[in-house]
Order: C-alpha cells, then structure tokens, then sequence
C-alpha cells in the first residue's frame, strides 16, 4: 500500500474514531494538519513517560581515510621516514598514516586493502594501491579509530611513485577481506555493533474554549444550535494545527519553572523533523551521535547534508545539483517499494511537478481508497529515477508566503507519535471554575514524537524552479 502502510482491518467508522486525531483527519482529511492526520492513521506507541527512546542501528562499512603525517602525507617507510615522494616497491612494507570508520582493532594482519586513487609523482595520473597490512599500531587509546597500518605493497603490482603530499589525505582506504588459507583457522572477531538510543520528550498542548451561559442559549444565524458545537470543531482543528506545527518547526527544550502557585514544575517542548535533520547535520550528528567522528555538514555537496537550501533571490536549482540531491533522498529508504512523501508549498510543490513534467507521467493516487477506508485523500505521485515521491501542498507552508518555496521529504514509517497513556488527544469537559457563569472545556494532548533514520528525510528552502537538462 502506499507510502508503507498495511492494509486496515475492520468497520471503518470504528476505525476512524479510534482516536480523536484520526476522527478529525477523517472529518477533514484536506485540513491544515496533513503530517499528524497521516500519523494518526497508523496505530501509535505510547509512553508512560514524559523522557523515551528508541533504538536506531546503522550499518557502516568498515573503511578509513588517510591521514597526514607530521609535516607530509600519509605515507612513511619501513623506518618512519618521509620522503616527498615516495617509490612504493612489492614486497617492501611502509607505514601508512589511516583513520577508520571503527575500532582499528576491527581490522586484522593479513586483510588485503585499496587505497584509492593515490596520486602518481608530481601529481601525475592517479593509481589504485594494493596491499596487505601486516602491522596494526593504535597511535593513542583514546582515540581507538586513529593510527598506522605497517602494509606489504602486493607482489602483483609494479613499483609506483607516489606523490606523498597533503593533497592525498582524505582518500580512502576498502578491505578487500582477508584470504584464508584451505584448512585454517577463522581470524579474530569483529567488536559488536551496538544501537544508539535516541530520544525526544512529551509536551503538553491545552486548546480551551469558553462560552457564558448566554452564548449557550442564543441561537447563531450561521448555527441555530448556537456557538457550542462550531467552536468545538474549530478547537480541534486549532489543536491539531499546533501539534502539526510542533511535529514540522518543534525544538526539543526541558525548562525548569514556578507554577502560578508558587509550586515547581517543567515545562517540555518536542523536538520535530526540522530539528531532528539540524542535530544530524552537527558534528558527530548532534546530540544523538548520529554520525561519530563525522564533521558538520555545512555545503549542499556534504554527503550527508539534509536541509538544502537554494539561492534565495531566484530559488533556481541547477539540473546536476537536483539529480544528485534526488539520488540523496532515496539512499535511505525505509518501504520496499522506494516511497517517500513530499510536503511543501505551493511554489516548491509546482518547481518539482514542472521540472517532471517532460519526463514522466504525473499520475493522481488515492492511497487509501482500496482500503475501504472512505478517506478522500490524493497525492500528485512521479516514479523518479530513484523511487517514488508522492506530493502534497502544505496548508502550513502556503499559509504564510516566506514558507511557500519550502518543503520536507519524510519517510513516513520513519515516523511515529508517542502519546502519554491516557492522555492522548481528547476533550476535558466542564472545567470552569465554580462561580463562571457559563462553561469551559479544552482539548488536551500530552504526546511526543518519534523522528526514527533523519538520514531518510531532507528538507528544502528557496525551492522555486529546477533548471531542466541542456
């Protein structure tokens, strides 16, 4: 089913008054609060605390990347000299200067490697460098990912000048496996992976809306029933409203303050997918070390650079930065079918739809007609290079012309909601005070929010047009 949702069983009208959040997507499913509707339709994990975590794990290719030696490149001989350049002879072993993407204790004597693309004498065509490390040499203990791998140049090779020169630091050192012998013994084990835990918190959103008992009583010439029951519709849609707000624009934040009574209290904020995507983007992924031993995505060319921003006068994306920023989004994709959804304003919205346009066919889908679920719900859908991408213009982002050229890309079953147990959304009824001549109710929801892999989520700023193929 579309964007990775199963199929629902059973009465639809009981399904969609599971929850109040799900009754109002359905009772507006083209309202202003699209991402916490969709939320709502999927079944949601609660907490029974205000702090939670999850756990996220990461495949990582065991790899490194050379490093400088004091004053030079990455290369020294046998003794620890360093020569500017240096002849690289088979069978002779040299120390090599490597930051891995793990433990070096990961790595084993007799692991066959690739240092890509070393550079020839003088900067002269680049060569591939087999070899095979016979010597693994920790520099410091604190820093187990950094030291020098002693490695045997590969008898197959001929002998190579290399450029030892600052210019090749940063390249990258593959395991080609290590080659065992018929009937040998199994080399040592690698350290186990573990999962990081991140987390959020809850908050606490209270929409209330008060009537005196005249309110009550008078009919309305746009509701004979009078204010009650339109307020009430209004309320919930105000409430949602925020809560869509906080899951998109959120800031994670814990303060300590002093109730009205004098009495201590905290007061939590929810971190959204915003603020999730600006800590991946940190060094080492922000809080959550996301990406350990990572630096600070800041260019639209960092690999994993997530919150891409356009020029802001003209909003023009050039063709070659759209088809890699559209490989980007799909790399890390949650459904097997390659979907992801696109929420945005109408002037990135439009930019995408008119760049596709002349590709490939724009289909209408309606993902949940199939299921019986009565929910009118369509999505502009273009099958791109890479996968899917369904498309939706954002009453949050068109309501306001300074968000209309920006737009998420989310992997929604990389999303959940995490309501406190027993205080998802619902209405408190009757909680004016004693002596208030009238009546006061509010909708109430204390609930967090799960932003699972931000690696499989981007947004997009100053998106106005994307230059087409020339």
């Amino acid at each position: 089913m579309t964007l990775g949702y199963v199929a629902q069983i059973g009465d639809p009208a009981t399904y969609a008054a599971d929850n109040a959040r799900r009754h109002v997507f359905y009772a507006f499913p083209r309202g202003s609060a699209t991402l916490v509707g969709l939320m709502s339709l999927m079944e949601s994990e609660n907490t029974d605390g205000p702090h939670y975590d999850w756990h996220e794990k990461r495949y990582k290719e065991r790899k490194a990347t050379l490093m400088p030696f004091a004053g030079a490149g990455p290369w020294q001989d046998a003794g620890g000299g360093t020569l500017a350049d240096i002849v690289l002879t088979p069978g002779t072993t040299y120390r090599l200067n490597v930051s891995s993407t793990e433990t070096l204790n990961n790595w084993s004597i007799g692991e066959r490697i690739r240092v890509v693309r070393q550079s020839g004498a003088n900067g002269a065509t680049r060569t591939d460098i087999y070899a095979t490390i016979v010597g693994i040499t920790i520099t410091t203990p604190s820093a187990p990912n950094v030291g020098v791998f002693t490695v045997a140049i590969d008898l197959s090779m001929t002998p190579v000048t290399a450029d030892n020169a600052v210019t090749d630091v940063g390249q990258l050192v593959q395991t080609l496996g290590v080659p065992m012998a018929e009937g040998s013994r199994s080399p040592g084990a690698r350290t186990p992976l573990y999962p990081i835990r991140p987390g959020n918190f809850t908050e606490i959103i209270r929409t209330p809306m008060a009537f005196t008992r005249t309110q009550l009583n008078q009919p309305m010439f746009f509701d004979e029933n009078g204010l009650l029951r339109s307020t009430r519709r209004d309320t919930a849609i105000d409430h949602m409203v925020q809560w869509e707000n906080a899951v998109l624009f959120g800031r994670r934040s814990e303060v300590d303050v002093v109730d009205t009574d004098g009495t201590p209290s905290v007061v939590r904020t929810i971190g959204g997918v915003r603020w999730f995507l600006e800590e991946y983007e940190k060094a080492n992924g922000g809080v959550h070390n996301y990406r350990p031993g990572g630096p600070a995505q800041t260019l639209p060319t960092d690999e994993h650079k997530r919150i891409i921003q356009g020029p802001p006068t003209t909003g023009l994306i050039p063709y070659d930065d759209w088809v890699m920023y559209e490989e980007r989004m799909f790399r890390t994709t949650m459904t097997s079918s390659g979907e992801k959804l696109m929420l945005g304003g109408w002037k990135a919205i439009k930019a995408v739809i008119d760049y596709y346009r002349k590709k490939t066919p724009i289909r209408v889908t309606r993902p949940f007609e199939s299921e019986g679920l009565k929910l009118n719900f369509e999505l502009r859908t273009i099958e791109t290079d890479h996968g899917i991408l369904h498309l939706k213009s954002h009453p949050r982002f068109n309501d306001d012309s300074v968000l209309a050229d920006q737009a998420v890309v989310i992997d929604l079953p990389n999303l959940k909601l995490r309501p406190m147990v027993g205080a998802d959304m619902h209405l408190n009824e009757g909680i004016q005070d004693n002596d208030f001549d009238g009546r006061k109710d509010e909708y109430f929801t204390e609930m967090g929010f799960e932003c699972r892999f931000p690696e499989s989520h981007m947004w997009f700023e100053y998106l106005k047009e994307i230059a087409q193929d020339t």
